[in-house]
């Protein structure tokens, strides 16, 4: 089970706070599973899933704490790629120690295989470099951020033209102020695709 960071998104559908989108993402975390796998960092969402993890008799595994980023596995830009891998690598590793022990030798290979052939599509993705053009789905704040992190310390010096296109009736305000000293003009559309069904 491997929970991801929360932050305030899908609010019609996960709950108003990030307390009760931690506590409805947690749900994931069934008995029997061989781990609990988290980058989770605030103190009262890392309270709810150890109370969970003690519930389930699971055993639980923090990112920082039980083990570290590996930043030198994923060629993709961007800090929170690196998290989500290590993330996706340090569970996998549990499940197949868990299934299929006699695998175990083969995990340290497959994972910097897998890592050599990944390509995410929108995050941090440069799809020119004359002119320079990255695209990124960042669509919250929690995402905002930390494409702002990576822009920081990818492109220290560098201002942006930004296009953001924001879904009708979410909040945009938050979007913009936390990029707007990365970037010199922003072209603002609204997004009106509609993904339902997919």
């Amino acid at each position: 089970a491997i929970v991801t960071n929360v932050s305030r998104d899908h609010t019609e559908i996960l709950g108003k706070t990030v307390y009760q989108i931690a506590r409805d993402k947690v749900g994931i975390i069934k008995p029997g599973a061989p781990a609990a796998v988290s980058a989770i960092s605030q103190p009262t969402l890392q309270k709810l899933l150890n109370l969970k993890c003690k519930e389930t008799h699971v055993p639980l595994y923090l990112l920082g704490r039980d083990f570290a980023l590996r930043p030198d596995l994923l060629l993709s830009l961007g800090e929170f790629q690196h998290e989500n891998f290590t993330l996706a690598a340090f569970g996998a590793t549990k499940f197949i120690e868990s299934y299929f022990p006699k695998s175990k030798p083969k995990i340290p290979i497959a994972i910097k295989k897998v890592a050599k052939s990944i390509i995410i599509s929108g995050r941090m993705e440069i799809v020119s470099q004359n002119p320079q053009i990255l695209l990124d789905g960042a669509h919250n704040g929690a995402k905002m951020r930390a494409l702002v992190t990576s822009l920081k310390k990818l492109y220290p010096q560098q201002k942006w033209l930004c296009v953001l296109a924001v879904k009708k009736g979410k909040s945009y305000s938050q979007l913009i102020r936390t990029i707007e000293p990365y970037v010199h003009e922003f072209i603002l559309c609204e997004n009106t695709y509609d993904y339902r069904g997919y």
